[in-house]
Parts: structure tokens; sequence; C-alpha cells
């Protein structure tokens, strides 16, 4: 399987060694998957840049009437190896591992990275594909889009060019000049290889949090996750079982991050100012997320690079060569010439040949009528080819053509026609015509719990039966996942018969069980399999240390499962991130439903304990604070910081009981806010320590320090909300 750690480069490849996992173990394999650092011009058939530039122009001194002129480029770039670079790197792999005395068990096999989805873009001179009308030097970029991904992983592109894009080309080959630029935005799917990856959030205190933090103003949900992981109401943990490098570090830190928004919209909405409802405690599993090395990761990766001249697999005149002039005769071209391009991957796809037939049927008036035909077979190691014609007149420059499509296995080929079309350019966009491709991956399936999954698949022409297998007309395949092998595919060759597609599992567990799954109908050509909760639920519980420990050594949690079993387990806490994962004898029910006692006891730092009240829970997640601790987050953007006012001191003391100018008895904070941007945080623990509702009181009052004159001071006044918001007194400094 395709992880990030243990990347390593060679050159201008980068390359990740495949895993696989036996009976829990990891263990490296001599499978390593390679990416060159940017995409390149391809090779041809002839041996030669796949680069083909029709340039035509008006002949000099012609003083007829202006014929249309410029140029077209066809080109097809790709990622992968030549096969003997892959031979090369597979030899250079097999010496380092060697210097480092850890000789390779088995030959050396290079694979490709396994993008699943993507886009490529190709700019000439800075220019892409024009949305209206005509840009400086070019008319049209064709091949920009989805990415092909497969197999030789190539892309291919024809660029229409004005008369000053073709000059330019021209000199820029003789010069030397890069004009192309491509990107590809790729998607691949990772596993995470000894790394356990944790998203969580106190959801009650969250939705607290949400609901005052709107009160203060517009709140988007980057702001939001900000806010509550800086007051540790939620967070983001890494264990791996080897250090990882910066690079996978940032990569898991964004995923989690994209996890934790995500949940955060879907929990709480988007809109800046929109107010949750009440607290649902359900939310919890929306909120908390564990992925381990079972769990496929997608991975963006940019490609940029621009395609150059130079290029040393090529002859310096090779490029010079690729041009080819024509010159129009008596206003008009004598010669039509039509570029055919099949973007068929035949070193994958099930796919033996294409054939292409072109016509040309056109009389002038009082001229005998002009037919031409001509037939292209593409192949493996062909993929362009070139039609010409002379022509019956200036305006009569459509063809029409007919396609045959030829599978391996003799399978019946596929026809199709086109109408009558004018243009100097046709691709046959064939990409898997006729072919079903499934690929298939375990997702939520953790190998310590689940052995793998027997996925049998079915396409059959008259849906609607209850096993599609057992249907003689169905085509059906079985494909086995499991530790060593995640990951699969089935190309099944269906040519133009309708059908639909059925899938089921047969999921085995890690002490033997056995679970079916029914067999059910997808339009999905990419499956990931979740195994069945009687799997992988565990009865389990993670303990999580959150919020503010001042003034405790510990927190001691006793935990025992609801019932008279009798085992009860203890747990200590020292400080936020402490984290313990409860494994109780006692198993789940028939449901997974698990419920559990649980009771705090928070020992001081001056000895004193206090024991909080028991509570009954059913989550698999359970975050252990100092739940008498309260924090205040102080918002000030209402007062006039800098303005009306040159500094503001905040003075906040435990304890509500105030009348006008009496202050209250409690501990005592004070703050200096400057900015209307301030947002500090007070925490202080409630004086009645027996209270565990989260809404404890405090009061405050506020000096404000104008530029000149009195300063103004408030009377004492009580709250209660998380998020205090400062507003300044209604005479506004009187």
């Amino acid at each position: 399987m395709l992880t990030l750690a243990g990347s390593f480069r060679l050159g201008e490849v980068t390359l990740w060694r495949d895993r696989t996992l036996r009976d829990g173990e990891r263990r490296f394999t001599s499978r390593f998957y390679a990416l060159r650092d940017a995409p390149r011009l391809a090779r041809a058939a002839d041996g030669g840049p796949a680069f083909d530039f029709l340039w035509y122009r008006r002949p000099a001194g012609d003083d007829g009437p202006e014929p249309p002129h410029g140029g077209l480029v066809i080109l097809t770039v790709d990622l992968a190896l030549s096969p003997k670079e892959r031979a090369d790197l597979a030899a250079a792999i097999s010496r380092r591992f060697a210097d480092l005395g850890e000789p390779l068990d088995g030959e050396v096999e290079i694979l490709p990275v396994p993008f699943h989805d993507g886009t490529v873009e190709l700019a000439f001179a800075g220019e892409t594909d024009p949305a209206e009308g005509e840009g400086e030097f070019t008319r049209r970029i064709a091949g920009s889009g989805p990415a092909r991904l497969a197999g030789h992983q190539t892309a291919s592109f024809m660029i229409e060019l004005n008369s000053d894009g073709a000059a330019l080309l021209a000199e820029a080959i003789e010069s030397g000049t890069d004009l192309f630029h491509l990107r590809y935005d790729l998607l691949f799917s990772h596993r995470l290889d000894g790394v356990k990856l944790r998203v969580w959030c106190d959801a009650e205190r969250a939705h607290h949090a949400t609901a005052q933090g709107r009160m203060a103003g517009p709140l988007t949900v980057p702001a939001l996750r900000e806010s509550l992981v800086e007051r540790r109401i939620a967070g983001i943990e890494m264990v791996a079982a080897e250090p990882l490098d910066a690079e996978h570090q940032e990569a898991l830190k964004t995923l989690a991050t994209t996890v934790l928004d995500t949940a955060l919209a879907a929990t709480y909405g988007t809109a800046p100012d929109e107010a949750p409802g009440p607290f649902d405690p359900a939310v919890a599993s929306r909120l908390n997320f564990t992925f381990s090395q079972s769990y496929p990761v997608e991975q963006p990766l940019a490609l940029d690079a621009a395609l150059t001249f130079d290029d040393p697999r090529f002859e310096p005149e090779a490029f010079a060569e690729r041009i080819r002039k024509v010159e129009p005769g008596r206003g008009f071209f004598d010669v039509l010439e039509v570029q055919v391009f099949a973007t068929v991957d035949f070193a994958t796809e099930p796919i033996d040949k294409v054939k292409a037939t072109l016509t040309y049927d056109h009389a002038a008036p009082g001229d005998s009528p002009i037919r031409r035909r001509g037939e292209l077979v593409f192949q493996k190691g062909q993929t362009t080819g070139t039609f010409r014609t002379d022509l019956a007149a200036p305006d009569l420059r459509s063809i029409s053509y007919e396609v045959e499509v030829h599978f391996d296995g003799g399978a019946p080929p596929m026809h199709f026609s086109h109408s009558p079309v004018e243009t100097e350019v046709i691709v046959l966009d064939l990409d898997a015509c006729g072919v079903l491709k499934v690929d298939l991956a375990l997702r939520d399936a953790p190998f310590d719990r689940v052995r793998g999954a027997v996925v049998d698949l079915a396409y059959e022409d008259s849906p609607g039966g209850d096993d599609p297998a057992g249907a003689g007309e169905a085509l059906t395949h079985r494909v086995i996942l499991d530790q060593a092998n995640p990951a699969g595919a089935w190309h099944q060759v269906v040519g133009d018969r309708p059908g639909e597609l059925h899938w089921k599992a047969a999921w085995l567990g890690a002490s033997g069980e056995r679970i079916e799954t029914d067999w059910q109908a997808t339009a999905q050509r990419r499956l990931l399999l979740d195994a069945p909760a009687e799997l992988t639920q565990r009865t389990e519980v993670e303990l999580l240390a959150s919020g503010d420990f001042s003034g405790l050594e510990q927190i001691l949690v006793d935990i025992e499962p609801v019932g008279d079993s009798g085992e009860i387990d203890q747990f200590s806490f020292r400080q936020p991130g402490d984290r313990h994962l409860w494994q109780p004898a006692a198993a789940a029910g028939a449901d997974g439903e698990f419920r559990y006692r649980l009771r705090q006891s928070l020992v001081f730092a001056d000895g004193r304990v206090l024991e909080q009240p028991p509570v009954e829970s059913d989550r698999r997640l359970f975050v252990v604070r100092d739940a008498g601790r309260r924090e205040v987050q102080v918002v000030s953007r209402l007062l006039d910081l800098g303005g009306a006012w040159t500094l503001a001191l905040l003075t906040l003391e435990t304890g509500a009981d105030v009348t006008d100018q009496t202050p209250p008895t409690g501990d005592r904070k004070s703050l200096v806010l400057r900015h209307p941007d301030d947002r500090p945080t007070w925490s202080f623990r409630a004086t009645a320590e027996s209270d565990s509702h989260p809404s404890l009181d405090y009061s405050y009052r506020l000096t404000l320090v104008p530029p000149a004159g009195e300063r103004v001071v408030t009377p004492w006044i009580s709250g209660r909300d998380e998020v205090l918001v400062l507003r300044p007194p209604q005479d506004n400094r009187g």
C-alpha cells in the first residue's frame, strides 16, 4: 500500500516505498511508487518528440486577398518514466539500499502513483484557452480539463495560433525559448502508516462557545475553529510509531484541519451570523474522528513545468523538423490537412486498435466531384495520423468520418458515425470507451479487527434481479481486498451494451467472523468500502484531557461499565493532552451500545481533593477537564479603542453578588485592552466548587481612559457568558 512515510528522492524522481501488513506487522516490500518532478513532452512512435507544428502563411509578395494564416500545434505530454529510465531507477534503488546495509528482498518493481482524479491545463506564452474571441497569440487551446491518469499518464493538446503566435513559436523553436507551461492538479490516496490521527471536539462546550461567539458578531468557520482550539475545546492529535518528516506532518495537519472545519460547518452552519439551535448530544459523533492505518487519505499534488525545446532526449534539430509549412495558392489552400489523435492508452486499456475512416466528397459548380477516402489505424505506439485531400473549392472544407473500436479477446467492435464538420484537427476521445472500469479500496476497515473482504461484482443487462451473479447474461468478477492488497480494480469490455453495476461483499473478521452484505446497485465507478459495524465496533472509550489544569496536581478518573460487573479502572491525567484508552472486558450489546459510569476527582496542588458527581455516558470519546474552571473570552470590538478611548482597563472577579458599586469578594484579574481586535481570555475557578454547571457567575468593571480628560468607571456588572462582549457606557463619557 502507498504511504507518505519513508519517501526519498533519486535524481528528478520522488519515491514512496510500498508497505504491507501481515498479522498486524508492517513490512516493506520491494515495490516503489515513482513520480517525476515535472511532466515533459512524450516520445512519438518514430522516436522524436510528440510535437507537430503546421504553419500556414501567405507567400512573400502575394498582394491578393489575405487568406487564413496562423498555425496549428498538436503535442502530447506525460508523467511516466520510459522503460530504460525505470530499469536504471530500479538499479539505483537496489544500490542505495545495499549501501545502507538493507538489501532488498526481491526484484525492484517501479509503479506509477495511482492518481484517481485531477485536472491539467496548458498555457502558451502565458495564455490559456481564450474564453471569448481571440487572445494575443492563440485562437483556441483544446485539451485542458480532466487529466488522463492511467497507464503512461499522458495528456494531449491542440493549440490553434494566430499569425503572431505562429511566428512567435517558430522563433522560439529556433532560439530554444520556452513558451508552453503545464500545470497538473492531481489527487491520490495514501494510507496512514503507523499513524493514528485524532480530530476531537468537546461538543457541549463548543455549542455554547459558538452560540455566544456569534452574539459578538459574524464568526466564520475557520475563526470558530481557531477559537475552539485556542481554548482547548477542540484539537488535533497525531500519534506516530515513527518520527514524521515536516512535509508528512503538514499534510496530516491540513487533512485534520479540513475534517474539523467540515464537521463544524455541518454541525453549526456556515453563515457567519447563524446561531445554532438547542444542544443535541448526538452531534458529538459528528465532531470526533479517528483515522488509523487502514484509512485511505486523499492527498492533493500540484506539478508545474515549462516544456522545453532543449530536451537532451532529442536531437537539436528534432523540433525544427516538426515544422511543416503550407503556403496558400489562388487565395485559398489547395490541400486540406486534418490531424487525427486517439486518446487511448493501448498499454493498459483492453482496446486492440481504433480505425478511423475519413471522407471528403464535394463538387464545385460545373466541376467534377472530388472524392477522397482515407483510413487511419491507431494502436500501441501509433496514436496520431494525418488525412490529406485537395479541395473542390475554397469554401468546401467539411469532412465526415466513422470510427471503429476493436477490443481484445474478440468482443464485437463499436461503431460511431460523425456528421460533416469543418476542422483541421479531430480528437477521438475514446479513453475507456466500451470498457467498464471499477476501482475498489478498503476505507474504514481497521486491520487489527478486519482480515479483508471478498467483493463480488456483476454487470447485468437487465437490472432488477436479487442475484445478478446468477443471471446468465451478467458479467461477473471477484476481487479480494486485504492488508496486503487494500485496493483493486475490474476492467471489463462491455461495448455498447446497456447495463447496471451491482456489488456485494463478504467481510472476514480477525477472529474468524464472516458477515455478508446484500447485492446493491451503484452508479459509482470508485467504491470505497467500510467494514460493517459488527466488526469495527469495539468496547473501548478514549479519555482525553483538555482545558486549564491551573492549581491541579492531577485529575483521577474512575470508570466502570454500567451493570454488576464490578470492574473499575482508574486513570490519572496531569496536563491537557494526556490520553488513555479504556478497553474493558465487558462487551457491547448486540446493537453496539455500551454505557459506562465515570467519576472525576480533582486533586489540587495543596492536597485538597474534590470529587465530582458521577456521570453515565455512551460516548466513545470522553473529555476529562476541570468542570469547575471557567474560561471567559473578552471581545472589545464595540469599544471605540484608538478613537474615543485610548485604552480600557477591565477588572474581573469571581462571584456575582454585587449591588451598585459594591465589589465582589472573589479572585481578581485585570486586563489592559488597547485595540478593538483584542480578544484575551480569563480563566478562573467557580466560587462554588461543587457546581459543575457550565454557566458559572462572575463580575466585571470597566475603566475607560480618554485621550484627554477624566476616565470613566462603570459600576460592577454581573456576567454569566463565556464570551463577554464589552460595550461603552450609554452616556459615552457623560
